[in-house]
């Protein structure tokens, strides 16, 4: 599954295309408001809401990441295949 940044989600909210000066535009206009941008299950439909709301019931709405998550590198697979097959001739 694809993630979703807070920055992208905005910018697909309001429809405007990915920019840092769409971002920084309207999450001054979200941050005015008291409100901030969450989902319930799937991370495409976003949909604004306070942050009140947000933090009385945070497991029913979930924040946006603000980073993406590293993904495993080639060396980290390789160190772990090296490692299982270490354990494997043991047994």
């Amino acid at each position: 599954m694809t993630t979703i940044t807070r920055n992208q989600a905005i910018c697909m909210f309001y429809g405007e295309e990915y920019t840092d000066e769409n971002v920084a535009r309207l999450s001054k206009r979200i941050d005015e408001a008291e409100v901030d941008i969450c989902y319930f299950d799937d991370p495409t439909e976003s949909f604004l809401i306070w942050k009140r709301k947000i933090n009385q019931n945070p497991l029913r709405y979930h924040r946006y990441t603000n980073e993406i998550p590293k993904s495993v590198t080639e060396n980290e697979v390789s160190d772990d295949q090296t490692l299982l097959s270490k354990c494997k001739r043991k047994t």
